[in-house]
């Protein structure tokens, strides 16, 4: 083969790439072009499920529960999570699994321990002031609030939550504050020295 025909050949290769690479292009959705930046919350709620609806596109029957947040202290970011989890295995989910999850959160005394904990490590005595357990029932609910892996004791006397237990509470506070979850809440009566 000659050198002009080894071009030739070479030259038709090329026109047959092109026009495939032509038909290929029409076949293709143009690309969307992505939406600004959110400016509030609810643009970022909206944007966020916007993009998750996309995702699942393909998908005739499917799902995503997700949960997550950020906080920032004296202006710097100090903690931040999220988990995902596919509405399938949601669905799933062993109905001893879910009360053991949640029964820690379903005492009061355990909830405000967890909520105190939320600003930071705290000792009993500081535990004790801010939710009014004292002795024995503090450290009750502290020993349950350790074994359920929500809380933990780096040192002797001084307690922290764990990841899961700021996750835990977070959610659950995040919960009850949103309307139409929770019944409204009663305003409860001060007993007889409160007033």
């Amino acid at each position: 083969m000659s050198l002009e025909e080894r071009v030739e050949e070479l030259r038709r290769m090329v026109e047959q790439l092109a026009e495939e690479v032509r038909r290929l292009k029409e076949t293709i959705e143009p690309r969307r072009e992505r939406p600004t930046a959110p400016r509030s919350l609810s643009d970022y709620a909206s944007f966020v499920l916007k993009f998750l609806e996309e995702r699942l596109s393909g998908e005739p029957d499917a799902g995503i529960v997700f949960v997550g947040g950020l906080e920032k202290r004296g202006g710097k970011v100090v903690d931040s999570f999220f988990s995902s989890v596919d509405l399938k295995e949601v669905r799933r989910a062993q109905p001893k699994r879910i009360v053991r999850a949640l029964a820690p959160l379903t005492n009061e005394n355990r909830v405000k321990i967890l909520l105190s904990l939320l600003e930071g490590p705290k000792s009993a005595s500081e535990l004790a002031q801010e939710t009014g357990l004292e002795g024995g029932p503090l450290y009750h609910h502290i020993k349950e609030l350790m074994l359920a892996g929500y809380v933990e004791s780096p040192e002797r006397g001084v307690y922290v939550l764990t990841t899961s237990g700021c996750i835990a509470i977070r959610t659950a506070a995040a919960l009850a504050a949103t309307p139409g979850i929770a019944p409204p809440q009663v305003e409860e009566q001060p007993t007889a020295g409160e007033a």
